[in-house]
């Protein structure tokens, strides 16, 4: 049975990181940490490496220094593409049809009112490729009139020290492994996926099994050239770098509260389904980012609905991951109407779709709610 869980992948691949690997080193940085790993790319202004699959960022100045030293030699690698593979920059809309600028075209971008305040409602699409853009400019002129930018969480600088509470979670405790408590079905696809695609199944199996989810999507995503940065939260944060106030409508800590509160029996689920459809993740998000680009809602919800009815047993997880966490967002989004500031408010595209997405929420309490 097809499940597709990609469209909860949307939501939530704002805590998922992209492995990779080259090196081994061990960088001891100057607050006296030290993180054994791999070194992706060292440039002469930062050092981005592997740590056990999740990808780590420092400045040199926050570096005491690596060992060994012996790697002056290192490709620079534009992460998430192999060579020969970029897009063609004269053809930026290969793959998606001619660019939708017309007047009358509309994104999946929303105005929201209510008494004196607006805020402008964006929906993501998490990882792209560069050919996502340039952006409609309704987006872009929407963006240029806020005030503040406001995102599920800011995914440009999550800090060590969460990024290894991340790890810490994912991870089981020594003694625990995934081939003690997973099924022989689930297992046996692991060692094929995993093999497939150059992992080690020693490490792998002391991953808990949500954790080992998003690795293995992560390592599909960048296999067929999509790219966190390539986002749309990442290109509007790294645009309001210095020029404009940015907040969270969650936390690092409670998105990551909601993998751990996933039973056996769901993280099951979610890993078995993700390594039933691994070779359809690429076309899923290629599909779902078409009709991110024409803004149209009902396909966005048919997939949503599609997902729901033919997987129903994973309904608790859509729950917690989706339909509860839109109730809370409606709360933020309130709370900057009463603000006085125009927000830029840019959240997961499942998120505002349907009867229970936020769009409906908001027009229920009387906010005047217009896509543009």
């Amino acid at each position: 049975m097809r499940r597709y869980n990609f469209l909860i992948i949307s939501v939530f691949l704002s805590l998922a990181y992209f492995p990779s690997s080259v090196f081994g080193e061990t960088v001891i940085l100057k607050s006296g940490k030290r993180v054994e790993g791999k070194i992706l790319e060292k440039t002469d202004k930062y050092v981005k490496v592997d740590f056990r699959g999740v990808i780590l960022t420092w400045r040199h100045d926050e570096i005491e220094h690596i060992e060994p030293e012996d790697n002056a030699i290192l490709p620079k690698m534009r992460f998430g593409f192999a060579p020969g593979d970029e897009p063609s920059e004269t053809e930026p809309w290969a793959g998606f049809g001619p660019p939708f600028s017309l007047s009358n075209q509309k994104s999946f971008l929303w105005k929201v009112k209510s008494g004196l305040g607006k805020v402008y409602l964006l929906g993501s699409i998490h990882v792209a490729k560069s050919n996502l853009y340039p952006l409609d400019k309704k987006i872009e002129d929407a963006f240029s009139a806020s005030d503040v930018l406001v995102t599920e969480l800011n995914l440009i600088s999550p800090g060590l020290d969460a990024t290894l509470r991340f790890m810490e979670k994912g991870i089981y405790p020594a003694g625990k492994t995934l081939d003690r408590v997973l099924s022989s079905e689930t297992m046996d696809l692991i060692k094929i996926k995993t093999k497939n695609l150059g992992m080690d199944f020693a490490e792998v199996n002391t991953y808990k099994p949500w954790f080992l989810a998003l690795q293995l999507m992560g390592l599909e995503l960048v296999r067929m050239g999509f790219n966190p940065d390539y986002g749309i939260d990442m290109h509007f944060l790294k645009k309001a770098e210095g020029n404009k106030e940015t907040l969270e409508l969650e936390t690092f800590e409670y998105q990551l509260g909601l993998f751990e509160s996933l039973t056996d029996k769901e993280q099951e689920l979610f890993l078995l389904s993700t390594l039933q459809d691994l070779d359809l993740l690429a076309s899923e998000v290629d599909k779902m980012t078409k009709i991110w680009k024409v803004g149209d809602t009902a396909a966005m919800e048919a997939m949503l609905d599609r997902a729901l009815s033919k997987n129903p047993e994973t309904g608790s997880m859509y729950e917690k991951m989706i339909f509860e966490r839109n109730k809370n967002m409606v709360l933020g989004i309130e709370r900057l109407l009463l603000s006085g500031k125009s927000a830029f408010v840019i959240v997961g595209s499942a998120h505002l779709i349907g009867s229970r997405g936020i769009v409906e929420k908001l027009r229920e309490k009387g906010c005047s709610v217009e896509q543009l």
